[in-house]
Order: C-alpha cells, then sequence, then structure tokens
C-alpha cells in the first residue's frame, strides 16, 4: 500500500504545477520504448543509443524465473541495450538473470526485442507502431509476443503533457505463456523532467515514476508492479 499512497502523491503535485517543455521518448524497466512494463508507439531518435539495468522484485514471478526450482523467490536483474538506427526502427537486446543458481543458468534469459513505426503522430492521429518480440527463443519464451499499439500526447494549456497509450498483443504459438497476450494500454503525465505512470499490461495494474537528467541523457525508472512491488532500473542514451 506504500506504493499506492506514495504514487497519489506524485500525481497531485502533477495536477497542481505547470510544466515547461514535452519529454523525450524514454525506455521501460524491460529496454524498450515505453511506460513501465508495456511498449509505447514512441521509438527513440535516429542514431540513439541507449543502455541500461533493471532490479525486478522476487514477487513478479513473470520476470524473475521462479518458475525454475532453483531460482524460487529470486529478483531478476536485467541489462539491455537499445539501438535506433533507422528513422523508423528500434532494436532491443536483454539479458535477464536471477540472483540465485548462477552454475544452473549459465549467461542467463536472452532475447531480442524489434519495433516498427507505421505511422508518425499528427495533430489528430496517434503514433501506430508494431513489435516483435523474443524472436530467437524457442516457442513458449514467456517474452514472445507480436503486438499493435497506439500513442497519443496532448498537453493542457501547456502546463502538464499526456499521453495515452493502448495495444492488443498475439501469441507466437499456443505454447506462449503470457506477455503482452490480449488488450493493453496506460496513461503517462509529464512535468518538468518528472513523468507519472498507471499501466495495464494485460495481466494487472502497474504505476509508476520516471525522472530525467543531465539533459535527459540519463533516466531512472521507479516501478511499482501490481502497484506494490518495487523495481528499479537505471538508463543512459547519446546520438551516434
Amino acid at each position: 500500500m506504500y506504493g499506492i499512497k506514495f504514487f497519489v502523491i506524485i500525481c497531485a503535485l502533477f495536477f497542481s504545477l505547470g510544466a515547461n517543455q514535452l519529454l523525450a521518448q524514454d525506455l521501460s524497466l524491460l529496454g524498450n520504448t515505453g511506460l513501465m512494463v508495456i511498449p509505447t508507439a514512441d521509438l527513440q531518435s535516429d542514431r540513439t543509443l541507449s543502455f541500461g539495468y533493471t532490479y525486478v522484485h522476487s514477487e513478479e514471478v513473470r520476470y524473475n524465473f521462479s518458475k525454475w526450482p532453483f531460482t524460487e523467490g529470486s529478483a531478476a536483474r536485467v541489462v539491455y541495450a537499445n539501438l535506433a538506427f533507422l528513422p523508423f526502427m528500434e532494436a532491443t537486446v536483454r539479458l535477464t538473470r536471477p540472483y540465485a543458481g548462477k552454475e544452473e543458468l549459465g549467461l542467463g534469459d536472452r532475447s531480442i526485442f524489434l519495433r516498427f513505426r507505421l505511422l508518425k503522430e499528427r495533430k489528430y492521429l496517434p503514433a501506430i507502431a508494431i513489435g516483435l518480440h523474443d524472436l530467437i527463443s524457442s516457442p513458449g519464451g514467456y517474452f514472445q509476443s507480436n503486438y499493435l499499439v497506439a500513442s497519443k500526447r496532448w498537453g493542457v494549456e501547456e502546463k502538464v503533457y499526456y499521453q495515452a497509450s493502448g495495444g492488443y498483443g498475439f501469441k507466437w504459438s499456443d505454447a506462449n505463456q503470457g506477455y503482452l497476450l490480449g488488450l493493453f494500454g496506460g496513461v503517462r503525465a509529464d512535468w518538468k523532467f518528472l513523468s507519472a505512470v498507471v499501466e495495464y499490461d494485460a495481466e494487472q495494474l502497474n504505476a509508476g515514476l520516471k525522472a530525467h537528467f543531465f539533459k535527459r541523457h540519463i533516466y531512472l525508472n521507479v516501478g511499482f508492479l501490481q502497484l506494490k512491488h518495487l523495481s528499479i532500473g537505471l538508463a543512459a542514451n547519446l546520438r551516434l
């Protein structure tokens, strides 16, 4: 419950204070452009390289390999790199490991996420993108999904900027386990260097905060998955 109370206080500040400018796109806890967990239709700017690290709470069994007996109850660590090398394309390479079972796991779980912009956001039209996630894994991997997502931003008297995103994810095969399968969506509010996020990832509600530093080259994600399990990510980006 402490996570919900903290988030409500921050949201109250957002609605009572003003903003100077719209924030740039940033990455989710999983390494692709998005909110806390779900993707948005945003892509990083062309020739942007980002890299980061995420700690995922031990209770978030979908991300911490607790389905494996020797890692039950272990938190997960995610290391990723994201590259936007065309104006309409973005790729993310991820490595996920639990904090336990190093000998048995080897390198860890590896994933590749590809995203393509179909439509750039315009005055009355949302941005639209498709995603192809975890292409290299055998059928049944948790992160395997393909989806369509749309996002639209708007401002309120140039004080607070908002973005709403919604999408639908499809199975690669009948063995897929659950990430982004079905309807998902979320809302983001931006104020200066801070953002507040609420989302539904097709299975549960999540909320969190994003903060940007050093001219937006470094940013912090503080997420409450299921509105209570603290997960934290730190990322940096540079233009090539």
